[in-house]
């Protein structure tokens, strides 16, 4: 089974160009993680007892595994890495794209439209606070995280070679990891070059 888990600020809709080719060889789930999509805005607390926003994002994944009986899976995420205008958040949306050509008004005014409903602006930044970022740096230390397993369970790593958000140098960091870098991809190689990325998953899922 494979469970797709979207980024920061996304939805299950982000995996579109995966989840029907991967379905053709796999069982495949997608989710809206809370405060994202169509599910509810309340991510938990900054300051409450236990993990706050990461184990309300935590809880989710798990959650969605144990309703469909799942003892085990192969979880395919993205970036956990706003603006609140078009022409503040073009540029940023632009960063995410080897091709810039990729950020059309639609896909900024849906980013725009779906920031503006009632309790995902509060959700998003009460993720930000507490899981994303700390001044500049990210706040999880996810290589470590990786590391204390223990090699216990592969992992694969794809990047954009183009990354503009999250060095691709980093992915050396993923100590034990497959790695696999794409070219002409940036942040949102899933959605840029799906093919390569499906290629590469399958691989992995399969060896």
């Amino acid at each position: 089974m494979v469970l797709l888990v979207h980024g920061f600020g996304g939805d299950r809709n982000s995996s579109l160009f995966l989840q029907e080719p991967l379905a053709a060889r796999f069982r495949v789930y997608a989710l809206d993680l809370p405060g994202h999509g169509t599910s509810a805005k309340d991510v938990g607390d900054v300051g409450e007892v236990g993990d706050g926003p990461a184990g309300v994002l935590a809880d989710a994944v798990t959650g969605v595994l144990d309703a469909l009986g799942a003892g085990r899976a192969h979880l395919v995420g993205h970036s956990m890495g706003g603006a609140q205008t078009r022409r503040e958040l073009k540029p940023v949306v632009g960063q995410i794209f080897a091709d810039e050509s990729l950020v059309t008004r639609q896909l900024v005014d849906d980013l725009l439209a779906y920031k503006r409903l009632d309790g995902v602006d509060e959700a998003l930044h009460a993720l930000l606070d507490t899981v994303l970022l700390d001044g500049d740096a990210q706040r999880q230390d996810s290589p470590a995280a990786l590391a204390a397993v223990g090699g216990a369970v592969p992992v694969t790593v794809i990047w954009g070679r183009e990354d503009r958000i999250i060095p691709p140098a980093q992915a050396d960091a993923v100590t034990g990891a497959a790695r696999h870098l794409i070219d002409g991809a940036g942040h949102m190689p899933h959605m840029e070059k799906p093919a390569e990325v499906q290629h590469t998953i399958e691989q992995a899922l399969c060896s």
